[in-house]
């Protein structure tokens, strides 16, 4: 019941913005089922993201938060019995406890996340961020996606790279996605360890996908969706 009052809901904000069924479908092109139950946006709020990034030329954080917004307008509308949840590391902070995926909801929660914040003395504890998110996953039912938002840059603490391992194994069915924002070698490093953790999941750069529509449809694709599996022909 649940599910059938929200995704009536979601219709009606679907119409009410001038789209119809048949766009909506067009929009979902290839995206037959859900891969997954829950996701959850994970995104670095230390010093170093309060920081320009070496090429882009703009804060981290903003470039984070333009990301995401992209990213909340093409998760598919069809799944509307999604649970979502923002959670921010560095320090652990929740802005979006799980709950149904509302497109409108998240981008007011992503709004939340400050543009602008002191720069020193903020460390990067990332494994301490993967400890405190870990009973967060762990209570979710089904299958899972974590988008972690980060530029990578650990500098106390423990392992992150450990942590996250740690976070995939107390529940299995965690897929581990890396949204980077790195601009130098330890950071890339860093993320690139965190990606290996689930290889079959996606890891990008956030300028890959950021303002380019198509990629970005293709990694909430990849990240949402699976295809139906072909029906069998009868019959010789």
């Amino acid at each position: 019941m649940k599910g059938m009052v929200w995704c009536a809901g979601i219709l009606g904000l679907v119409l009410a913005a001038g789209m119809t069924p048949r766009a909506a479908e067009a929009e979902l092109a290839g995206c037959d089922l859900p891969k997954v139950d829950n996701f959850v946006l994970f995104v670095d709020q230390s010093g170093s993201m309060y920081t320009s990034h070496a090429e882009a030329g703009e804060v981290k954080e903003i470039l984070a938060k333009r990301t995401l917004l992209e990213l909340n307008q093409e998760v598919p509308s069809k799944f509307c019995c999604l649970d979502s949840a923002l959670y921010l590391f560095a320090p652990f902070e929740e802005v979006k406890a799980p709950y149904v995926y509302d497109q409108g909801s998240m981008a007011t929660r992503i709004d939340w996340i400050p543009d602008r914040q002191p720069v020193s003395l903020r460390l990067t504890p990332m494994a301490d961020g993967f400890e405190d998110l870990t009973p967060v996953v762990s209570g979710l039912k089904g299958k899972t996606a974590v988008i972690v938002v980060s530029d990578g840059g650990a500098n106390t603490g423990g392992d992150p790279v450990a942590a996250a391992r740690a976070l995939v194994a107390a529940k299995p069915g965690t897929c581990l996605h890396v949204i980077s924002l790195a601009d130098c070698d330890r950071g890339r490093a860093i993320n690139a360890e965190l990606a290996k953790i689930t290889p079959e999941c996606r890891s990008v750069e956030a300028s890959e996908i950021l303002g380019n529509t198509a990629k970005m449809q293709q990694f909430s694709r990849d990240v949402f969706c699976k295809s139906r599996p072909p029906t069998p022909r009868r019959g010789g």
